[in-house]
């Protein structure tokens, strides 16, 4: 018994440090009970490890009644998410349509069970190109050329594959909020080349008039009303305005369609007409 004492005790002491948040008030049941890794090693993102290291004995702390606490190596729980990626975040945010943009993808299960030779992404269904495994958690890759606005981004290999909704854009590109109600507020986000100029513009209509090389118009033809002006895209390459909503009842249902135009001044003027987004106002 004394032996079996001492090895607990030991096992207890070389644990990763737990830590565990009971409530107390009169008239509440504890009906479950768990211990949260501090150390980082026994947890994986979005998911908590039950700790449990042999077994531990006590009359008063450690049981009661109706339920049993368990402190040892993954005694209750197999932490293990699975083998398929998975993907927390990409940045930047976005790029420009012509490609070149490096990504930097950070998730899980890259390289986990020899799945990182088969790994490949694909940014709005268009494979990267130079994707670089640097762990198991994050790897690199550049962009190809895309359309404007907003992409997904997937990751996949032998194990299965991840999906990032709308995680990148293409730019130049202009996102507005779906929605806003009448009185409320609405954002619109144009993206550009920093230190190209932005003009931006919106309409209750939709149209599609080829312009060349220059694009495609896709609002209006008329009436429009510019609501930017040359405007310098900033460092980061985002310009985000907020608009108020006015007090009209008149005004829900109604549908705003926005398109924005990138202007690189230059030897030669470079105009860019963008995709176009619409908010519908409840």
């Amino acid at each position: 018994m004394r032996s079996k004492t001492l090895v607990s005790l030991l096992l207890l002491v070389l644990a990763p440090p737990a830590t565990a948040q009971l409530a107390a008030s009169p008239g509440f049941q504890l009906t479950d009970l768990s211990f949260e890794s501090a150390t980082g090693g026994m947890v994986s993102p979005n998911f908590v490890a039950h700790v449990a290291l042999g077994e531990i004995q006590s009359d008063a702390a450690m049981s009661s009644p109706g339920f049993t606490a368990e402190v040892g190596f993954l005694a209750a729980h197999d932490p293990d998410p699975g083998l398929a990626p998975e993907v927390f975040s990409v940045g930047p945010f976005s790029g420009p349509r012509e490609g070149g943009t490096l990504l930097t993808i950070r998730g899980s299960n890259f390289t986990k069970t020899g799945g990182g030779p088969s790994t490949q992404v694909l940014i709005g269904g268009m494979p990267a190109t130079g994707v670089v495994l640097q762990s198991d958690t994050e790897l690199s890759c550049v962009t190809t050329a895309g359309p404007m606005g907003l992409a997904d981004v997937v990751v996949s290999n032998a194990h299965g594959a991840a999906a990032a909704g709308n995680a990148f854009v293409y730019h130049p590109a202009v996102l507005a909020s779906a929605n806003a109600p009448v009185g409320g507020q609405h954002v619109v986000r144009n993206f550009g080349e920093p230190g190209a100029l932005c003009a931006m513009s919106y309409g209750l209509t939709e149209t599609f008039i080829p312009l060349g090389a220059w694009g495609t118009l896709l609002i209006g033809p008329a009436p429009t009303f510019q609501i930017l002006n040359g405007v310098a895209y900033p460092v980061g390459g985002e310009i985000k305005t907020v608009y108020p909503i006015p007090e009209d009842a008149t005004l829900a249902g109604f549908t705003i369609f926005f398109q924005s135009v990138e202007i690189v001044v230059g030897p030669t003027l470079g105009i860019t007409f963008t995709n176009s987004d619409e908010m519908l106002i409840l």
